[in-house]
């Protein structure tokens, strides 16, 4: 429970840190509510095959909200590099550090195909794709 509580109060404090940084998305978060769009998010070509005893672990959920994907982790998984491009041109990459547990990734919001790529510490990957 104390976990839960943790997570969400840092969830709350990334997410007035980037209504603070970007005013204008304020606006659309709260004029223009929409659904959590889910993004599946799975292990990589790269990835070593699944051991046969169980799958492989995967401590990555991801939604995107108007402008905005939010990635969160439920563990401390390390640092993992952060890779978001899409066919119109967003190209964004970043660092997350999942002790944070969750970090905002603005995008542009234009129509079109976007892939999330995640690579961990020991070059495990997982990609996630989704379409506006």
């Amino acid at each position: 429970m104390m976990n839960k509580l943790r997570t969400l109060r840092k969830m709350a404090m990334g997410l007035a840190a980037f209504l603070l940084a970007f005013p204008s998305a304020k606006a659309g978060l709260l004029n223009n509510p929409q659904e959590k769009l889910i993004i599946v998010i799975e292990p990589g070509d790269d990835t070593p095959p699944d051991d046969p005893r169980g799958p492989v672990f995967n401590p990555f959920t991801a939604y995107r909200m108007n402008n905005t994907v939010v990635l969160e982790s439920d563990t401390s998984y390390g640092q993992v590099s952060i890779t978001l491009v899409s066919t119109v041109g967003d190209y964004i990459t970043t660092v997350f550090d999942t002790a944070d547990s969750s970090i905002l990734i603005p995008i542009s919001g234009n129509a079109g195909n976007y892939t999330l790529l995640l690579t961990d510490s020991t070059g495990a990957q997982f990609i996630g794709t989704f379409e506006i």
